[in-house]
């Protein structure tokens, strides 16, 4: 295993935003406490408050969840811990994505367990749990309902309606044939089909079965992992609940914090609502809005008034559910949290968040960008080698990686930069002749100077574009390689699944990024298998 880096500000994939956030810009130090650091994430433990009763709430509401459920010692042990108030935890959390989705959400869940495992072994009056929030609540199915495996796309085939934790995976039975032969019959992917198989028949619905493949691969490392969807849960957030519906707090802080960062040139992720809460029912997840006095549910055609409403809330506050204005405020409520690990667009609109957290008294989590990396074959490694270039040359456009790689293996200067200089001498002379005899002669020399210099810019051009030409099949090799590192233009982590690396590493795959992830590095990381 060979692991290379680069630093996330320079990494192109990030907006200016989070790129700004990971410089430790001073224009965003009002939209957070602190940067992440070993040091802050102590201090942060030493002022996060929570409650005996609210650690007892959540450990009866977790082992609820986990009922029929193997739970390995790590996993048990943490869940005892959580009581004690030495205890926090470290959350990162996504979509239910059909078989765990794009790579990154791997990558979200290693960094938060190695986050947790370095803390704990340098802090040792504190403990520190990795916690897996799934985001059941969210109804955009098309965005879950499909996962990538050696270039083949395999889908839900049904499309159902209502909050993705709540859907049932009897449909997901019609896949299993398909599987069994995409996967193959290697014991690789003998187990692929068993986590899969298991998954989706053995639960009724989908948090379920994506709690079931989590547990399988990260409970040995003690990850606990969360369901919001809980009534005893939203119990402990019906003050913030009540806050939202009736005094329109995200509304008003939100807007103010996003009008400040669009003031100093960011393009900002989230636009607050009114109210920025869905009404929830087994088939539905729709928005709620206020009309004068009256509440009422959008494409449902039910209706509250004031009175009814809070009602509503104090008797079923299951029925309410955080839109991503709100959701890190009822992570934040039910949970001894320090910090959020979370992507790009995640930090981004984290950024948006402080004041709300602030106007609402409850500290705000640091935000942790996850790491991120490219995972390369050995094969591909050694194509890289023979071409003469670092995996982190493929950080530029494809265009740009080929300009500079034509002028480095150019037999001569592209630039004609002593062709240039020649040029300047020549007529820094012939402009000091023209001083001595006619001044108005310089307009002419400069004129042709630019002239020239315009002549000699194409002719840079057409040297460029035939060396291009005669280097053709050595580009053709570095666009096939970025290409395959790059599948569908973007990075690899948002298209390909783990299956795509577990089939061909196994175990040593999930072993690899045990080692390689390094929070808090600030890095973007390049890993040859």
């Amino acid at each position: 295993m060979k692991v290379e880096n680069l630093a996330f500000t320079q990494a192109h994939f990030l907006s200016p935003l989070p790129r700004d956030y990971q410089a430790q810009s001073d224009r965003l130090s009002p939209f957070y406490n602190a940067f992440p650091s070993f040091e802050n994430l102590y201090k942060q433990a030493g002022k996060r408050v929570f409650s005996p009763a609210s650690r007892s709430l959540l450990l009866r509401a977790l082992r609820a969840q986990y009922q029929g459920f193997a739970i390995s010692e790590a996993v048990s042990a943490n869940l005892s811990s959580l009581t004690a108030k030495n205890t926090f935890t470290l959350t990162t959390g996504h979509q239910l994505n059909l078989f765990s989705g794009p790579l990154y959400t791997w990558y979200k869940i290693q960094t938060a367990i190695n986050l947790c495992q370095a803390l704990n072994r340098r802090y040792r009056d504190y403990h520190f749990v990795p916690v897996y929030w799934m985001a059941t609540e969210d109804h955009d199915f098309k965005e879950i309902d499909h996962f990538h495996f050696n270039g083949h796309l395999i889908r839900w085939p049904v499309a159902p309606t209502g909050a993705l934790g709540r859907l049932p995976t009897d449909s997901l039975a019609a896949l299993f044939p398909d599987i069994e032969r995409r996967f193959g019959t290697s014991d690789r992917g003998r187990q692929l089909t068993q986590w899969f198989v298991n998954a989706y028949r053995n639960h009724k619905n989908l948090a379920d079965a994506t709690r079931y493949l989590f547990n399988e691969w990260f409970g040995a490392q003690g990850l606990l992992i969360l369901d919001g969807d809980a009534k005893p849960l939203k119990q402990a957030f019906i003050p913030h609940l009540k806050a939202e519906l009736f005094d329109h707090v995200a509304h008003r802080e939100v807007s103010r914090s996003t009008r400040m960062l669009t003031n100093l040139g960011y393009r900002t992720q989230a636009k607050p609502r009114l109210i920025n809460l869905f009404y929830l029912g087994e088939s539905y997840r729709e928005r709620l809005v206020q009309q004068g006095e009256t509440f009422e549910v959008l494409r449902l055609g039910c209706s509250f008034s004031k009175r009814e409403m809070m009602q509503e809330v104090e008797a079923h506050p299951q029925r309410f559910s955080p839109n991503v204005i709100t959701r890190l405020l009822y992570q934040e409520a039910i949970l001894p949290n320090l910090a959020y690990i979370g992507g790009g667009a995640e930090l981004a609109y984290g950024l948006q968040l402080k004041r709300l957290f602030d106007s609402q008294g409850v500290l705000f989590p640091l935000l942790i960008l996850r790491n991120s990396l490219l995972i390369l074959s050995k094969k591909q490694r050694e194509k890289l080698n023979k071409l003469g270039l670092s995996p982190a040359v493929f950080n530029a456009p494809l265009a740009e990686i080929i300009t500079a790689q034509t002028r480095k293996n150019s037999n001569f200067d592209l630039r004609l930069t002593r062709e240039r200089a020649q040029l300047a001498r020549l007529f820094l002379q012939l402009k000091k002749r023209a001083e001595h005899t006619d001044r108005s002669f310089i307009g002419a020399v400069q004129a042709q100077e630019a002239k020239q210099l315009k002549g000699m810019e194409k002719l840079e051009n057409r040297l460029l574009q035939a060396e291009k030409r005669r280097m053709q099949a050595e580009h053709a090799r570095i666009e096939d390689l970025k290409n395959s590192l790059f599948p569908d233009g973007t990075l690899q982590e948002r298209v390909l699944n783990f299956s795509h690396f577990y089939s061909d590493y196994g175990h040593a795959f999930k072993q690899a990024l045990q080692q390689a992830i390094r929070p808090l590095e600030n890095e973007f990381l390049y890993l040859t298998l």
